[in-house]
This record gives structure tokens, C-alpha cells and sequence, in this order.
């Protein structure tokens, strides 16, 4: 039986450096520089040396590299062009938010380039809006809650550029609200969280996409309600990205979850077959299949957090 390893990523990776470009790495009698390359932008690329003990390696004995995260390569996220004494690299259209490490194999030995991809150069929410509405962004900022003509306190909140699907936000406005003052947190224009003095928020994430987290504090002044204080924050929310496994026809083979949850649905192309830890499955037919798994209820941590795996699993004929 073969065994398919799950994909297990932490909320530290939410948090993406930004790292120069400068650096150079030795590993072995193979050169890179620069060590690391980041990419905001989908249109950007970068060109990585490539030396053997001072020399330029040719081109031809660059043999093979691996786009790896977490041990499983995404080699179908990233555009690669040889060249003597260098690797020209650049997204593709699939490449998804993370960190990944570049590993080249030449003849002269292998090097390994860290790749950063917080792919944060995207327009503005607001800004989408606008353009996607035809109105003003001071018209879709009244619209958001984004503008009063009130006077107020504005504090700062800053979150992760990028959290993954199923992932809990658990903040807290460091200003403690006055007396009797109530407070709203505003989740992509929807009420979430409200009440007397609750400046804390506690938000699953439940599906990919963009995100504008709005906290408003008011108090009663000459019997009108007006806006004290107020936060803004921007975020995204990426899937997380999917693992890639072949499997052999009438070959029985096992997919497994991280553990620590309570609750597991597995789906093979949309329909489910399981509610096991694991999943042990037999395809008959040459093809290429999803299987996800959604696994819920954590043991620790807030209960509403949840993890999606999926393997984007090809089937073998014999």
C-alpha cells in the first residue's frame, strides 16, 4: 500500500519577509547569488548566477531543479530559463503565496535559492472597488464605513499580509474603550463581533480572498451617536496550496491529515466517501483526481479553526 504525506502548515507562515537580494550562498562547490529572490508581483522575474569555484557553470550542466515546500515540489509554479552561468526564474500563473526553496542540481554540485512569494504589489481594496463600481473611492469608503464626518481616534492595527483558509484571527485593540463606549468589528462590510467594551475579536477565516477589517467605537454624545475611535486593516486569505501525488491503478493507497482534530470528511472529486482520520482508497481507472479532506473541531486552539488539505492525485494505468 502506498502512503501519500500530508501537507502540515503552521501560522508562522503567514508572516512573509521581504528579503534582499544581495546575498550570495555557497553550498558546496556551487555558487548562487543571489541566495534568496522575492517576488510581489506576478510580472517580475530574477536572475540567479550560477559559479563553480569562480566560473560561470554552462548551461548544460544545469541538470534538473525542484520547487519544494514542506517537501513536495511545485515545480509547476515557477517559470525556469537556463542559461550559461545563470537560471532565469519567474512566476507562472499558478504560483500561490508561501515560501518555497529553489533546489538546482548541476553537474559541479547542487545550491539551494530561498524564494519568497508574498505577491503583495495588488491594488487596493478600495481601489478595486472603485474601478470595479465606477464611484469615487471617498463614495466606496463612506459605503465600507471607511469615512465619517465625525471626529474620532484612529489606532493601528496591523495584521499578516496573508492568512490561510480555516486559520483564526485573534486580536486585540491595545486602546481599552471608555466607559459605556460600544464597539463593532466590521468584517468586508458585515458585522462579526459587537457589544459594550469588546475591543478583542476572534475571526475564522473561511475561504480565500481579500479582506478589510474595520473596528468603530462610539459613545452617546447630547444624545447622538458618534464614531471615538477607529482601526483599519487589510489582509488576504489563500488556500493552502494543494499537495501533488501519483498513485498506481488497483493500488490500494493511504491519505492522511495532520492530527489534533475531532471531526474529518473526505471527498474524492466533490463526493464524499469518508469521515476516518485516514483515507484508504483504490482507483480503478487511469485519471487525475482531488481528494480533500476537511478536518474540524481542534483539539486546541478555537473551535471554529479548520484544515483543508488537498492532493491533486494522478492515476497511473499499469
Amino acid at each position: 500500500m502506498k502512503k501519500a504525506s500530508w501537507l502540515h502548515v503552521s501560522g508562522a507562515t503567514c508572516v512573509l519577509m521581504v528579503m534582499c537580494l544581495s546575498a550570495t550562498l555557497s553550498y558546496g562547490a556551487v555558487t548562487a547569488d543571489p541566495a534568496s529572490a522575492t517576488f510581489t508581483s506576478p510580472q517580475q522575474s530574477a536572475t540567479i548566477k550560477l559559479t563553480a569555484a569562480g566560473a560561470p557553470i554552462p548551461a548544460k550542466d544545469i541538470r534538473s531543479w525542484q520547487f519544494l515546500a514542506s517537501g513536495h515540489d511545485y515545480k509547476h509554479m515557477l517559470s525556469v530559463e537556463k542559461m550559461d552561468g545563470a537560471l532565469k526564474i519567474a512566476p507562472s500563473k499558478t504560483l500561490e503565496v508561501g515560501s518555497y526553496d529553489l533546489n538546482i542540481e548541476t553537474a559541479q554540485g547542487s545550491v539551494i535559492v530561498q524564494v519568497l512569494a508574498p505577491l503583495s504589489d495588488v491594488p487596493d481594496v478600495v481601489e478595486k472597488m472603485a474601478a470595479l463600481t465606477g464611484q469615487s473611492e471617498k463614495k466606496i469608503e463612506e459605503k465600507m464605513g471607511l469615512a465619517t464626518a465625525t471626529s474620532r481616534s484612529e489606532i493601528k492595527i496591523d495584521l499578516p499580509p496573508v492568512y490561510y483558509e480555516g486559520q483564526t484571527l485573534e486580536l486585540t485593540v491595545p486602546a481599552k474603550p471608555g466607559p459605556g463606549h460600544a464597539c463593532v468589528w466590521f468584517m468586508n462590510g458585515d458585522s462579526v463581533a459587537e457589544g459594550p467594551e469588546r475591543n478583542s475579536l476572534t475571526y475564522t477565516f473561511k475561504e480565500p480572498g481579500e479582506y478589510v477589517l474595520i473596528y468603530i467605537e462610539t459613545a452617546k454624545e447630547n444624545d447622538k451617536t458618534v464614531a471615538v475611535a477607529r482601526a483599519k486593516a487589510h489582509t488576504r486569505v489563500v488556500p493552502v496550496p494543494g499537495v501533488s501525488t501519483e498513485v498506481a491503478v488497483n493500488t490500494e493507497t493511504e491519505f492522511t491529515t495532520p492530527p489534533g482534530y475531532q471531526k474529518y470528511v473526505w471527498r474524492i472529486d466533490g463526493k464524499e466517501v469518508s469521515r476516518e482520520p485516514a483515507l484508504k482508497h483504490t482507483f480503478k481507472e487511469a485519471g487525475v483526481h482531488t481528494v480533500e479532506c476537511l478536518a474540524s473541531s481542534p483539539d486546541k486552539g478555537p473551535a471554529q479553526g479548520f484544515l483543508r488539505t488537498r492532493y491533486n492525485t494522478t492515476v497511473s494505468g499499469k
